[in-house]
């Protein structure tokens, strides 16, 4: 299918499993008209009394944190607590119900949704690249997989995606983030299929890197600060 939304992001968005000339062409053209923005001081990300609503009901409201270079945030909460919400009005696909956000533009983002799509053919390599080629940059890929903790697919890229477990397709993900190096990105369940100490070497990779993160999930995640949804507003040290 042709890339819809996700296009107006950076390469990293799963929005889309289009081909990656067609991917390619179409991130090309929106990056072409974006002026960058620098990490510089300030916060890239600012959510100030942030609420969603659903059918006339706020899923949560109340909620303000910021974050600046290189910082994250875990936002924990159970099915149906409005992680998901918070991560679409964070990154513009939903309307806040109230309060603000204020965000780099899209294509200084990149977003992993909670059902990811990997492009349609291609090795591990090429996803980890994709949109770009992945020809002539093996040791970079090789690079950002080991950052994630992916050190068993480091050493065969050129093996087919299509038989990747769930773990491994979510560190081949990770790894595109952290091969493309974003300012910012929302990264939504997006390590549930991982163990405690994969999801810290993950967190702790895109940080040194100077990725800022918003990640969700259940269950809790030592080292990173914590927005726990069931309490609402509480950013927890």
């Amino acid at each position: 299918a042709p890339p819809g939304f996700g296009t107006a992001c950076s390469p990293a968005t799963i929005f889309t499993d289009a081909p990656a000339h067609v991917a390619a062409s179409s991130v090309g053209k929106v990056l072409a008209r974006l002026r960058l923005v620098s990490g510089g001081s300030g916060a890239l990300l600012r959510c100030e009394g942030l609420g969603v609503a659903r059918e006339g009901k706020f899923v949560f409201r109340g909620l303000s944190f910021k974050l600046g270079v290189g910082e994250g945030v875990f936002v924990r909460g159970p099915s149906g607590s409005g992680k998901t919400c918070l991560v679409r009005a964070l990154c513009g696909l939903e309307e806040p119900g109230e309060g603000s956000v204020h965000a780099p533009p899209l294509g200084c983002v990149m977003v992993l949704s909670q059902s990811p799509l990997l492009m349609h053919g291609g090795n591990v390599a090429d996803q980890v690249a994709y949109p770009a080629s992945a020809e002539g940059s093996e040791e970079a890929i090789q690079r950002a997989l080991e950052g994630v903790g992916g050190d068993g697919l480091a050493a065969r890229i050129r093996q087919c995606s299509g038989s990747l477990s769930e773990a491994e397709t979510q560190m081949v993900l990770l790894a595109r983030v952290l091969y493309h190096r974003p300012l910012l990105a929302f990264l939504d369940e997006s390590m549930s299929a991982l163990s405690a100490e994969e999801r810290g070497r993950a967190c702790g990779a895109l940080a040194e890197a100077g990725v800022a993160f918003v990640l969700t999930g259940r269950d809790a995640l030592g080292g990173v600060r914590t927005l726990d949804l069931s309490r609402r507003s509480s950013l927890l040290p």
